[in-house]
């Protein structure tokens, strides 16, 4: 117990380490630069996930409510590699419905493409207050 005492007692009495100049500064321009980096890493990575997400939807509907939609690129001879083939069910919709699903898709996809303009411009509020 008087041992740890006075262990206690003799790092009290030193001194703390002198930092190099400049240590602090260069401490938070790191930190800056590091805290950017990621942010635009993040908003980079969001907004190639958003994209991707509004591909694969556009994608889904148009082959779910309009079967006979078929996209034919004639110019490109590419070798493709075989891969498994999927079919989406079709739905028998009268014109009416389609045009009902469509502007529901429409409604969901400016709310998508509206969260991601929120984030954008939060993003750059707080950038602009650091």
């Amino acid at each position: 117990m008087e041992q740890s005492d006075a262990i206690r007692r003799a790092v009290r009495q030193v001194p703390p380490p002198e930092l190099p100049a400049g240590f602090t500064p260069r401490l938070m321009e790191r930190m800056r630069r590091e805290t950017l980096r990621r942010e635009r890493r993040e908003t980079w990575l969001l907004t190639a996930g958003g994209a991707g997400c509004f591909a694969a939807l556009i994608a889904a509907c148009v082959t779910t409510l309009w079967p006979d939609f078929r996209l034919r690129i004639t110019d490109f001879a590419l070798p493709r590699p075989e891969l498994p083939h999927f079919t989406l069910p079709h739905f028998a919709l009268s014109e009416e419905d389609k045009w009902l699903v469509a502007m529901c898709v429409c409604i969901a996809l400016v709310f998508l493409a509206l969260l991601l303009a929120d984030l954008v411009i939060r993003r750059r509020i707080a950038s602009s207050r650091n």
